[in-house]
């Protein structure tokens, strides 16, 4: 199977399940065999074994992370999206705090009318489980307005660890891994800026002027 996100060759990396994992050579994205995905009701029954609650104080901590990364780029009168929010409108309510309006959307949870483009599109937890990953990112990238921002979380694959052992690969959702060179990949394919990296899991990008590019 080649690479979901550049088309590239892969090679066979151990994996810490039964499913078959590939390193793309291109681009470094490892990626899941799409004959080992979930279908559909089995994602959304496994989303719903979460136990998210918009008064759980680690729940938010957690995401007040990509809000703390976010916050020195954001202006008055900008408008968002928490694209994935999940079944708890988390981003929506930490952003409201602060005077901030933000969209909440979900394709399970809350399959709201997007209406783009937003100043900022915020993604976490959500970049991981994408299958047709460089459609997916096109399509999330295209929710930003020229020039807006574009705040990720995911787990960046450690380099002190094998892959194999790593606990976020075992999430049978996840089908998607970035390191730092995929996302170096990504910038320069949709011409993005990279404004902030924490090198881990948290990431700020702006939009450049013109088009989204095809990888």
């Amino acid at each position: 199977m080649n690479c979901p996100l550049c088309n590239g060759d892969g090679i066979p990396v151990n994996g810490p399940d039964s499913r078959r994992f590939y390193r793309c050579r291109r681009c470094a994205l490892i990626y899941v065999d799409s004959a080992d995905y979930l279908t559909e009701a089995k994602e959304r029954e496994f989303y719903g074994t979460h136990q998210n609650d918009i008064n759980d104080e680690g729940y938010r901590r957690f995401l007040s992370q990509i809000v703390a990364a976010l916050r020195p780029y954001l202006r008055s009168g900008m408008r968002g999206l928490d694209y994935g929010c999940g079944p708890v409108k988390m981003i929506e309510t930490l952003l409201a705090e602060e005077g901030y309006a933000c969209t909440s959307f979900d394709p399970f949870f809350h399959p709201t009318e997007l209406q783009g483009p937003y100043d900022f599109v915020i993604a976490t937890e959500v970049v991981e489980h994408f299958r047709n990953t460089a459609l997916e990112w096109q399509t999330m990238i295209e929710l930003v307005r020229p020039g807006g921002l574009l705040a990720v979380m995911t787990e960046l694959q450690p380099e002190d660890r094998a892959f194999s052992g790593w606990r976020y690969a075992r999430d049978p959702t996840h089908t998607s891994f970035y390191c730092n060179e995929t996302i170096e990949f990504l910038a320069a394919s949709f011409d993005l800026v990279i404004l902030f990296s924490d090198g881990k899991r948290r990431l700020v990008f702006q939009r450049r002027l013109g088009s989204v590019q095809q990888v």
